[in-house]
């Protein structure tokens, strides 16, 4: 007895000592640089000035005099911080440095600051310190200063090491726009005609240069400008307007005067490799720290320009999107989920041409961290080759679903960036039609979500053996594809980043600027775009979204249901739909168009194939001509007259009214009927395939086709030829 109570205490004994291990276990700390754009920036004192504060990268490399601010992130942590101490470690020698609480004070830090600023006064390295309590975890952080050197070809420049990116990069936008300026064409470009540009130095010089802080003497455009005195003097002799100076445009009298008198500005009157990457004159010979340099998919890079509260709003734009705030962990843990779930991840797989070996696990993050969908995956920084410096997976490379990418159309490749990860994991053919055990699904019966490609271009739905219906599109020759409607232009003249087709600006109302110019300037939301029937069958023409809504809602009447009321979807329900592969067919489209999102709206020409097919009626091929309402009742003759295999049958109805066209043999027997729905008011084509209502192909012979829409009644003669 007295064994068995040693051996108890001891073990209770273990289990105390540990309790404070699992405390600590139980908190994680992590010291990230905080990225402060334009839009975000607060003054530390009411007497600061633009001059002296700015805004900053977010990196861990950084100019002298220009401030930091670090935050302790303890994502992942169980247990609440309720106290940090902040500590400036180590600091080059002659530093007067010292850390301030939150970001808006110039007061010590205390134990409630999360987040604490520095303002380095030397080149060299500072080393901070975060201690986060009841815990003690801590985590300490390297910021190495050091002053700008500009961007060039020749050493110690970046395009020597770097040629291959500095090469793309210099015919780039960011590379040419500073002198661009100058020569009057920002503003004009773009305008037929134009003879005049405007500029104003003392704003938009900020950004279309490297560094900017007028006090700080670490190499920065802003200073130099201002103590070799270009900031006043390059524009003299320019008119002005509203404080904006007038330049002839593509005149080059300013760009001259530069590189003729100001040669040190040279080098850093552009948006240069230190820009995005932070300072770097000691790099090139710093071979210690050579690999600490500013690297990252982070948004902060871009947003200390694209983050404003004028034009320049993209970044706000982007944060509030769901790109911006797409969690990463968990999804991209998941090899599987490479690489659409992880930016760094995307950016591997567009760079390698696409997964030419089906195992995603290629695409790891590990080396280079984990990213959302940020400004850098989608647009190469590097490369002004691209519209808009867009990534692009290059055709004829294959989608994840083993589609083949497309040709851009009208040469565009806006479209392109989204379709990398918008389209089907799967290739429904291959997962619908085998047989064992779960025809051909390992954990559910419908495709994985994003469908938005594939329904689109109008293919990868289970089309049931139709191979008419493949490549059908409501929205083919969209110049820039997705982009065209996801990111109308604003009123400051910049493509809208927050891709959604919902707006909360004075309400909830759909976005449905693109829309207009093919469905009127009367729209003002998507379910005012009419339907060309009754795709639904209820007996009235209404929206698009409607019509597909009803259809939705007659497919999902007829599935099989889960416990939540919803069609089967998983293989825990597999019994329900066991042994009916026509059954799965059906549960596989519905959730295609549903997991589309658009609601008919992508592509609905495929959307109500499909649907109609589910419901197991015969699909009408009829395709509007014009929405243009006729002035009477009108059937034109078939053509080609004679046919063979098929025949194309036009007619014009002014109103809505019901419409029948059926096929009759000579004897005056019906042999197929090609329309039978209620019709909007338009001009319409039908296509006849020589076949029954049964599908069986009709004989050569004489037939007539007769139409019946309201009291308007018709007939026309036609052969058919084998």
């Amino acid at each position: 007895m007295k064994r068995t109570t040693t051996v108890f205490s001891s073990l209770l004994l273990v289990i105390l000592l540990l309790a404070p291990v699992t405390e600590i276990v139980a908190q994680i700390v992590h010291i990230d640089p905080i990225a402060i754009t334009p839009k975000t920036r607060v003054k530390p004192t009411t007497s600061a000035t633009d001059s002296t504060y700015w805004a900053t990268l977010g990196l861990s490399n950084v100019p002298p005099f220009v401030p930091v601010y670090l935050n302790a992130d303890t994502t992942g942590s169980t247990t609440a911080a309720t106290g940090f101490t902040w500590v400036l470690t180590a600091k080059p020698t002659g530093s007067t440095a010292t850390l301030f609480g939150a970001k808006s004070t110039t007061t010590e830090p205390t134990t409630a600051n999360s987040s604490v600023n520095f303002k380095p006064d030397s080149v060299g390295m500072y080393i901070v310190t975060v201690t986060v309590a009841p815990s003690n975890a801590s985590h300490t952080d390297t910021v190495i200063v050091e002053k700008y050197a500009g961007v060039s070809a020749t050493y110690p420049g970046c395009g020597v090491c770097h040629a291959a990116n500095y090469n793309t990069w210099k015919t780039s936008n960011h590379a040419t726009i500073y002198n661009r300026a100058l020569r009057g064409m920002i503003e004009a470009e773009g305008v037929p005609g134009a003879v005049n540009g405007v500029y104003k130095e003392s704003s938009c010089a900020k950004c279309h240069t490297t560094g900017y802080d007028k006090s700080a003497n670490n190499g920065n455009y802003g200073y130099l400008a201002y103590k070799s005195g270009w900031d006043t003097t390059w524009h003299k002799g320019y008119a002005e307007y509203q404080g904006e100076d007038i330049i002839p445009y593509g005149d080059s009298t300013a760009v001259k005067l530069m590189n003729s008198t100001y040669p040190q500005l040279v080098n850093v009157a552009t948006i240069g490799c230190e820009s995005c990457h932070g300072p770097m004159a000691d790099h090139p010979t710093d071979s210690a720290n050579k690999y600490k340099r500013g690297k990252t998919f982070a948004a902060g890079a871009c947003n200390y320009c694209h983050d404003s509260s004028t034009k320049h709003s993209i970044g706000a734009q982007h944060a509030s999107s769901n790109h911006g705030k797409m969690p990463v962990n968990g999804h991209a843990s998941n090899i599987g989920c490479y690489p659409c779930h992880s930016g760094t991840a995307f950016v591997k797989f567009v760079n390698k041409g696409a997964d030419t070996t089906g195992i995603w696990s290629q695409w790891s993050i590990a080396a280079d961290g984990d990213y959302p969908v940020t400004c850098a995956v989608c647009h190469d920084p590097h490369d002004g080759s691209k519209p808009a410096q867009l990534r692009t997976v290059t055709a004829p490379a294959k989608f994840k679903n083993g589609q083949t990418i497309p040709p851009p159309v009208s040469g565009s490749s806006a479209g392109r960036v989204c379709m990398t990860c918008h389209s089907g994991r799967y290739s429904a053919n291959t997962r619908i039609t085998t047989t064992a055990p779960y025809y051909g699904f390992t954990d559910r019966f419908g495709p994985h979500y994003s469908v938005q490609t594939d329904m689109l271009l109008g293919y990868n739905a289970y089309q049931y053996g139709d191979t008419t219906i493949t490549g059908i599109s409501t929205h083919a020759g969209l110049k820039d594809e997705c982009a065209t409607c996801h990111m109308p232009m604003t009123s400051a003249g910049t493509p809208k980043h927050t891709f959604s087709m919902t707006d909360t600006t004075g309400g909830v109302h759909d976005v449905v600027d693109a829309c207009k110019d093919c469905h009127g300037a009367n729209i003002t939301k998507f379910d005012d775009i009419k339907a060309g029937a009754d795709y639904d069958r209820d007996g009235k023409i209404e929206g698009v979204q409607s019509e597909i809504a009803g259809l939705l809602a007659l497919v999902k009447s007829k599935l099989p249901k889960d416990a939540a009321g919803q069609p089967v979807s998983m293989r825990v329900d597999s019994l329900k739909v066991k042994n009916q592969p026509k059954t799965i067919q059906d549960i596989y489209n519905y959730y295609f168009v549903v997991d589309d999102f658009s609601n008919g709206m992508h592509n609905t020409k495929y959307a109500v194939a499909l649907l109609t097919k589910a419901m197991g009626w015969t699909l009408t091929d009829v395709k509007m001509v014009s929405q243009k309402v006729p002035t009477a009742f009108e059937l034109g003759q078939n053509y080609p007259n004679p046919f063979n295999p098929s025949t194309s049958i036009s007619f014009s109805i002014p109103q809505q009214e019901h419409v029948v066209i059926a096929i009759y043999d000579m004897l005056g027997k019906e042999v197929n009927r090609i329309v039978d729905n209620t019709m909007a008011a338009g001009t319409f084509k039908a296509t006849w395939k020589g076949d029954a209502q049964n599908g069986e192909k009709v004989p050569s012979g004489v037939y007539f086709y007769r139409i019946q829409a309201g009291s308007f009644s018709a007939a026309k003669k036609m052969l058919m030829l084998k």
